[in-house]
């Protein structure tokens, strides 16, 4: 699979998967199927799945189509249990808002009472848990992502990780209601400290950082849930893929800041 996440990589970087049917066929078609889904059989991997008209409760339009991509097991004559929605756009849509195309999604994944939803420009992959209930994001579907992995930024072993806990054929509803959990939890907690790292470099030493960012966190959201234990174990993924870069800038912090002390008028490293 690291193979796979690797040419997938050069490609995009390369520019080759040039329209929507380039990311279903070649791109997503190829991860399920490292993933263990049969593609070659409709009772799996159904494409073009057409669905009944629906009302979004949010602006009451009425969406209808078909779905890009439906995972599968079958259960009985002309009866299947649907596993995973999976909506297919061209590289780069999913840069700009896609409030309309989510609801979509959500209108489908709902009435069809399907476990878990994605949305992928190939590049950017959203994860939707449809059992959660959104608390935070006004009853919008953006409410149920669990996480979103990027196959050119991110570090190859986290995409895989959350695509075999969640795509892989062999994972159950059960299993991907309590690993779809764990994952929004982490995932949080990853952004959280994402966007209060930056703040709090350079004005403690290392051996303070970890403190000091979930001091911020805490201070500036009032929307935290969970342990000091979680919070532990995130810390440390987000370390082994940054340490050498907040080694650096807490350096030059630490050396801004004894720029300050002034002799005869004049600054002074210390």
């Amino acid at each position: 699979m690291v193979e796979t996440i690797k040419i997938i990589r050069k490609l995009l970087e390369k520019g080759a998967y040039r329209n929507e049917q380039h990311v279903r066929g070649c791109l997503v078609t190829r991860v399920l199927s490292r993933l263990g889904w049969d593609v070659w059989n409709p009772d799996e991997f159904f494409t073009e799945l057409k669905v009944v008209k629906l009302t979004s409760p949010h602006d009451k339009k009425i969406y209808k189509g078909k779905v890009d991509i439906a995972l599968r097991k079958r259960v009985g004559k002309d009866k299947y249990d649907q596993h995973v929605f999976i909506e297919t756009k061209a590289v780069g849509k999913l840069l700009n808002d896609n409030k309309e195309v989510r609801r979509q999604l959500e209108a489908y994944s709902l009435k069809y009472m399907v476990p878990l939803s994605v949305l992928t420009d190939g590049r950017i992959w959203e994860f939707y848990l449809n059992s959660i209930v959104p608390k935070d994001t006004d009853g919008e579907y953006i409410g149920r992502l669990i996480c979103s992995v990027d196959l050119v930024s991110d570090d190859p072993q986290v995409i895989i990780d959350v695509f075999t806990n969640l795509l892989s054929v062999n994972a159950t509803e059960a299993n991907v209601k309590a690993r779809g959990k764990k994952i929004r939890t982490d995932y949080k907690i990853m952004e959280y400290i994402k966007a209060a790292t930056p703040q709090v470099v350079g004005t403690v030493n290392e051996t303070m950082l970890a403190h000091e960012v979930l001091k911020t966190i805490k201070k500036q959201s009032d929307l935290i849930s969970f342990s000091k234990s979680d919070f532990e174990r995130v810390w440390q993924k987000y370390l082994d893929n940054h340490l050498p870069a907040l080694i650096n800038l807490t350096a030059d912090g630490q050396k801004t800041r004894n720029k300050t002390t002034k002799k005869n008028g004049e600054h002074i490293d210390r």
